[in-house]
């Protein structure tokens, strides 16, 4: 029996077995006699590796729990919450926190006076909730949703980016989360959130948005109705290659059902951001426009459905980039580059992608770039 007359952790031990030897190579293990050193390094090692996770978590939770908010207790709490992400990325102990009261803990935390405690709770709840259907609900009837809506409007930017990420993880796959989402004014929210200043806020809102709509396109006509297409404008020619690409997406999934597709066309500014990215691409190096070849599929899709008339319209939007017009620029491209001979000649080229409707047949040609 283990100390206290508790049966031994035989799961930590397994655990660190397993990380110390994996089974792959022989056994380098050669009989000796253990100098004092090495007991206490072993005995050490033993206490912790086999100390009760569930007991380590309520320590950790006492600690956060305590009123202090001094100096050196906030970078003691923040270190208590490092050390709690880790723990709880084990589904099964991520349950077992919200068993012994962790969740009201982390609630408490996501409206602490300092920042750091903030985001650290957020992103501890982030774990916690993510693939985790149990600890979803749980989250759910525990009032998680609106402390997480508080913090999508932080001062602080990282608070927001890790508010994000929290709602993200919480809402995925969860019907009855995404309901009250939307009833507690989340798509209002969200939208601001993609004209946030901070960028990293910016890339996290389209991600989850991508992903609401992706689990619901119901819900577009309401992000629309409250200014997406005008939100997307400034976005879907991003000079950030991974901001741009996700706008775009978002734009590629509105356009996949006629309310939103009227929507999208009203919103006229939204084809000059297009041609703008579309530009962009067409001056681009033969081994640059290889690296953004979804991108030129997706911005052309979209300028294509945008440009047809409504009942033609609404027959394309339901196909996919790819297979359309901007697979199309992108092969004769790369068929332009395969027939350069000199790779110091191609290194020096420009492709020119000439789409339908602009003097060209959607052709591909270069020419010499000065130096």
């Amino acid at each position: 029996m283990a100390a206290g007359g508790q049966p031994p952790n035989w799961k930590g031990l397994f655990e660190w077995s397993m990380q110390h030897h994996d089974g792959t190579m022989p056994s380098t293990f050669e009989g000796r006699v253990l100098t004092e050193a090495d007991r206490k390094w072993f005995t050490e090692a033993m206490a912790y590796y086999m100390k009760d996770v569930v007991e380590r978590m309520r320590e950790i939770k006492g600690g956060l729990d305590k009123p202090d908010d001094s100096e050196g207790a906030v970078e003691e709490k923040e270190k208590l919450l490092d050390e709690l992400v880790e723990i709880v990325e084990n589904i099964d102990h991520a349950r077992d926190l919200t068993k012994i009261g962790g969740l009201q803990t982390l609630l408490a935390l996501l409206q602490n006076p300092h920042p750091s405690l903030r985001s650290r709770a957020a992103e501890v709840a982030a774990t916690c909730v993510q693939s985790n259907p149990p600890v979803q609900d749980w989250f759910m009837q525990g009032g998680a949703l609106p402390k997480l809506l508080e913090l999508y409007e932080d001062r602080d930017p990282t608070c927001r980016t890790k508010a994000l990420l929290a709602l993200s993880c919480l809402l995925r796959h969860n019907a009855a989360g995404l309901d009250a989402f939307r009833q507690g004014g989340g798509f209002t929210q969200l939208v601001a959130a993609l004209e946030d200043e901070e960028p990293r806020v910016q890339r996290k809102a389209l991600q989850l948005m991508g992903h609401l709509l992706q689990e619901r396109l119901g819900d577009a006509a309401e992000a629309c109705r409250l200014g997406l297409p005008h939100a997307l404008c400034n976005l879907v020619d991003h000079d950030q290659n991974e901001m741009r690409h996700a706008a775009l997406e978002v734009a590629n999934q509105l356009a996949k059902d006629p309310a939103t597709l009227k929507l999208l066309k009203e919103e006229t500014a939204l084809k000059d951001h297009l041609r703008h990215a579309e530009a962009t691409f067409r001056s681009s190096d033969v081994e640059d426009l290889d690296a953004v070849k979804e991108e030129v599929e997706l911005c052309q899709h979209l300028l294509d459905v945008l440009s047809q008339p409504p009942p033609a319209a609404a027959a394309a939007a339901v196909s996919e980039p790819g297979s359309g017009i901007g697979d199309r620029y992108w092969r004769q491209a790369r068929g332009l580059a395969g027939d350069i001979a000199s790779p110091r000649r191609a290194a020096g080229m420009q492709v020119a992608l000439v789409p339908n409707g602009e003097g060209g047949n959607g052709q591909a040609s270069a020419g010499n770039v000065a130096a």
